[in-house]
């Protein structure tokens, strides 16, 4: 008896079986890199979701307007609870742009109108509510985009005013 008569029917069968473990260990691999990527990608991007329907707009009023000193900007906040950290400004005079950010704490480049004047102290607005910044480092303003920044530090669409003249 000759046990060696089949060697071709067991090297088929083991070279099948190498393939099917080179394949499942590829797509591991594969795996453990796409899944935390993707993962990393998709957190917070809800955030956004209700950011983006308006929920930060500026005010068309005279107290939204530019001249040859400052910018002044009316904001204002839809009235749903959504938690925001800060708003982006940024306004642009010909080819220039310049950035804020509109944050709670106390500013030297951004002043917040009162009814008895202004202050350095800035307050973002409260849900349903308005703020009027004056950014003194942008004059002749001729567009000003916001957008909101949420409290995971995400920072959503912006939307995109003109600016008039005061």
């Amino acid at each position: 008896m000759n046990l060696h008569q089949n060697n071709k029917g067991v090297s088929e069968v083991v070279t099948t079986v190498l393939l099917v473990m080179v394949g499942v260990i590829a797509i591991s691999v594969l795996a453990a890199f796409l899944i935390p990527f993707v993962r990393k990608n998709l957190e917070g991007s809800a955030d956004c979701m209700e950011f983006d329907k308006g929920y930060i707009t500026v005010g068309t009023s005279e107290y939204t307007c530019s001249d040859n000193s400052s910018s002044r900007v009316m904001i204002k906040r839809e009235s749903n609870e959504l938690s925001l950290n800060s708003i982006r400004v940024s306004i642009t005079s010909g080819p220039e742009s310049k950035s804020y950010t509109v944050k709670e704490e106390t500013s030297n480049k951004i002043t917040m109108l009162t009814g008895t004047g202004t202050t350095n102290l800035i307050v973002l607005p409260s849900p349903g509510g308005a703020r009027t910044y004056v950014f003194n480092e942008s004059p002749n303003g001729n567009k000003v985009e916001v957008s909101a920044e949420t409290s995971s530090g995400r920072v959503c669409k912006s939307s995109s005013y003109s600016l008039p003249a005061c």
